[in-house]
This record gives structure tokens, C-alpha cells and sequence, in this order.
């Protein structure tokens, strides 16, 4: 397989509890800071 197969599969297949703690936090963090990004640039 080529790196984007592996790519696309392994990302088919990882579920949420797999992630560490800290993953997720850093994702919560960036996800409301792209939305106050965006509603800050939508004015």
C-alpha cells in the first residue's frame, strides 16, 4: 500500500478512545479557538 492508503486506513479505523487525554484536550483547544477565530473575523 502507498502512504496515503495507510494514511486513510488507519484513520478509518481509529476510534476516539484510543486517543490520549492529551490529544484530545489540545484538539477541544484548537476547535474553539478556530471558532472564535471565525466569528471574531466574521465582523
Amino acid at each position: 500500500m502507498g502512504i496515503t492508503q495507510d494514511l486513510v486506513k488507519y484513520c478509518s479505523e481509529l476510534e476516539y478512545r484510543q486517543l490520549p487525554d492529551e490529544v484530545v484536550d489540545r484538539a477541544k483547544y484548537f476547535f474553539l479557538d478556530f471558532i472564535g477565530v471565525a466569528c471574531r473575523g466574521s465582523k
